[in-house]
């Protein structure tokens, strides 16, 4: 399991955009409100750049059928000796090959959502996404999240994967019903286990670093989680705490973390 917990996104650029739907839109908590691209614009490029360190950027609400991702270090220089000529002024500077990741990424066009990793950076990165929707539709995005990653063992067998619906349903008087449409949005409950102690070779406490670097430092605050390793976007999902998590310690060196996550909209 991965989590991107923060945004270490500081700016962002569009290839296009629509002047109601601007990219600095995709920085903020809501995937309502989005970035889209100009009318007639079924693929551009978003340009992202990111302190340090980072490893990861997730995409939410999106309508891209396929993303290709380039991240590259844009101070990344290599200094050749032979080219100096001492006194003579004539030193050189040679960029070799930049490149941290470049990928194509095949989404459904359903779920919404995308999650691109690269070695972690300890220096600011530029990420440069081209996006591609189908024919039909400008395309868009609703959240950017951009950080480290903090990876977790994988929830254990038996993940509930639900529905919450925020409709408004009433009955009335006569016995109708009323009911005004609302989102529906997924929850997902699992647990995990995790070591307590520090163990021989590692320096932090798995266990508490989730509880405290991760859940306590949260709150109820979004991030986006990658609930498996499986290569499937349905697991990659911008969700809070439904309530904060739990620890149950029954094995000396072991405990497991039980979480309930609602997906945010």
């Amino acid at each position: 399991m991965k989590i991107i917990p923060g945004q270490k996104i500081t700016s962002v650029t569009a290839g296009s955009s629509n002047a109601n739907y601007p990219a600095s839109n995709l920085t903020d908590e809501n995937p309502k409100r989005i970035w889209k691209a100009a009318s007639g614009v079924y693929s551009t490029t978003l340009s992202f750049t990111l302190s340090g360190p980072s490893s990861a950027i997730a995409l939410f609400n999106t309508n891209a059928m396929t993303i290709t991702a380039t991240v590259t270090d844009p101070n990344y220089f290599t200094w050749f000796a032979s080219d100096i000529v001492w006194d003579s002024g004539d030193i050189a500077w040679v960029a070799e090959d930049a490149s941290l990741s470049n990928e194509l990424y095949n989404l459904d066009g359903v779920s919404g959502a995308a999650w691109i990793e690269w070695p972690t950076s300890q220096i600011p990165v530029e990420a440069v996404l081209t996006l591609t929707s189908s024919s039909t539709e400008d395309v868009f995005a609703g959240v950017a999240v951009g950080d480290d990653i903090y990876e977790f063992e994988c929830p254990q067998i038996g993940v509930s994967e639900g529905m919450r619906s925020y409709s408004i349903v009433k009955e009335l008087q006569n016995g109708a019903i009323y009911r005004k449409q609302r989102d529906t949005v997924r929850t997902f409950s699992f647990n995990f286990l995790e070591d307590r102690p520090v163990l021989q070779g590692e320096t932090t406490s798995d266990f508490y670093t989730f509880m405290y670097a991760i859940a306590k430092e949260l709150d109820y605050k979004p991030a986006a989680w990658q609930l498996t390793e499986l290569d499937d976007f349905w697991w990659v999902v911008y969700a809070r705490f439904q309530q904060m998590p739990t620890g149950t310690h029954s094995l000396p060196d072991y405990s497991r973390i039980n979480v309930s996550l609602i997906e945010v909209l």
